[in-house]
């Protein structure tokens, strides 16, 4: 897997503290942004997550290219509505173009398997549910006990 940051939202500390900041001022947010340095904005940015005020949050994103993951893994992390997602599509790329080589079957199997548990966690993580995956659920995807032991551990209760 390669995670790449393609763009981001320059000062984005400075530009949720201004927008915070408009919802209760009389300037512009154009004087806001002027007058409005980088070091007032923590403490400012603190007081609004300690008001529950997190829409200004919104203001500022991050965009990442993600390479080399399953299916699978997308499938569990878009199943939350916390991120935009656009997705190569299968229609006009085929993705046996790139060499993935497997010894045997059970070698296949088992990597579904692994990305499908690593994509649940990964979904429940970002969620905020409990990351304890049930034991039925690991041992239906273990294909002769060759998920790898750091998957399996990481979700026993």
């Amino acid at each position: 897997m390669k995670v790449t940051i393609l763009s981001h939202t320059p000062e984005p500390e400075k530009i949720v503290a201004a927008a915070a900041r408009l919802c209760y001022s009389k300037i512009s947010a154009t004087q806001i942004m002027d007058n409005f340095s980088q070091e007032q904005a923590a403490p400012f940015i603190k007081k609004l997550m300690n008001m529950g005020h997190m829409s200004p949050t919104e203001h500022v994103s991050f965009t990442f290219a993600i390479d080399g993951v399953s299916r699978t893994l997308l499938a569990q992390i878009t199943r939350h509505r916390i991120a935009s997602y656009s997705v190569q599509s299968l229609r006009y790329n085929n993705p046996f173009d790139k060499e993935i080589s497997f010894h045997n079957n059970d070698d296949v199997l088992t990597a579904k398997n692994t990305s499908y548990l690593e994509g649940l966690a990964l979904s429940n993580t970002l969620s905020g549910r409990n990351n304890n995956i049930p034991q039925p659920l690991i041992a239906k995807y273990q294909v002769k006990g060759r998920i790898p032991e750091n998957i399996v551990n990481l979700h026993r209760p």
